[in-house]
């Protein structure tokens, strides 16, 4: 193939911090800006609807038509029931969602990095309700408990996450990223996994970056 006929490649092009932080606000506000606008979208439909059904309403009175009048008032209860339990089902998202991150920070203020602990327990935490009230379940593998204190102690017994506890001192076994230098390219065990992750944050990331690209 001639040199002529040879397609070049396209230029990448790099951003700086400045730009990426520039887009990514633009892109928030322009996030905003559309829910903004499906959210006035949303009552001006609102406002019409009720304003059809308070002029079939009031043309019913006047022809004493009960039957639409009973239907129109079944509807208008029932809209508003919906958005009631709606509001409800926001509130207890917001509630159990509270309550979750609530227990994650009280158990990772065990770990002696808090963030690598949030991020290692984020799914044996769950908040629910149980006959009407909130409680929040801790669960690693075939261990299930509500009592948070028993969590802890279940924990605190298990190899993986020793090396990561305050106030544990585990003898020997060394950090696991010393056996191969630089970047972790072997495959580790879990408690290899939690032993990086106490000792090399940055080089965590990396292993779980890359097995999860």
């Amino acid at each position: 193939m001639s040199e002529e006929n040879v397609i070049p490649e396209p230029e990448l092009k790099t951003y700086t911090q400045e730009e990426v932080d520039a887009l990514t606000t633009g892109l928030k506000s322009k996030n905003d800006e559309l829910l903004g606008e499906k959210k006035e979208a949303n009552r001006i439909a609102k406002e019409h609807a009720q304003a059809e059904q308070a002029t079939r309403e009031e043309l019913a009175y006047k022809d004493g038509d009960l039957e639409t009048i009973r239907k129109s008032s079944e509807e208008r209860y029932n809209t508003r029931e919906s958005e009631l339990l709606e509001q409800l089902s926001q509130r207890d998202k917001l509630l159990l969602g509270s309550k979750t991150q609530s227990s994650l920070t009280d158990l990772s203020a065990d770990f002696r990095n808090p963030e690598i602990g949030k991020r290692l327990l984020a799914s044996s935490v769950d908040t629910r309700l149980v006959d009407g009230q909130t409680v929040t379940f801790y669960k690693d593998g075939a261990f299930e408990t509500d009592d948070i204190s028993a969590f802890k102690s279940h924990l605190s017994a298990q190899p993986l996450f020793q090396s990561l506890l305050k106030g544990i001192d585990l003898q020997g076994g060394g950090a696991a990223e010393k056996k191969n230098g630089g970047a972790v390219n072997t495959k580790l065990n879990r408690t290899q996994l939690a032993q990086l992750a106490n000792n090399d944050p940055a080089k965590y990331d990396q292993y779980i970056n890359k097995k999860v690209n």
